[in-house]
């Protein structure tokens, strides 16, 4: 992530049940899951949309150094520009219907 501009070295992992305990509701929520491999994926309770993105994950990489880097950046780059492809969507449907983004 460094190499495209983003520090996430400081970033955890957090359990979606604390945020259900908390009472966050999310209109949107991406799940990025690796099914096909047998990944579940998280349940997030009153999400008005959930949008699911069948992806490897690169943790389960096998290989050299280099070539679990080059498959971890081809996984990013498809989440890039699948959030930016949600963005745009976003944008678009908030503009149709005159709301603020």
């Amino acid at each position: 992530m460094a190499e495209d501009g983003y520090d996430i070295s400081n970033n955890s992992v957090n359990s979606v049940f604390d945020y259900y305990k908390e009472g966050r509701r999310y209109t949107y929520v991406v799940k990025v899951c690796d099914e096909i491999n047998g990944q579940r994926c998280p349940v997030f309770p009153h999400a008005l949309k959930d949008i699911y993105w069948n992806l490897e994950d690169p943790a389960a990489y096998k290989g050299s150094k280099e070539e679990i880097l080059e498959k971890t950046r081809q996984i990013r780059d498809v989440i890039k520009n699948k959030v930016l492809e949600f963005i745009k969507t976003y944008e678009d449907y908030a503009k149709s219907r005159n709301e603020e983004l």
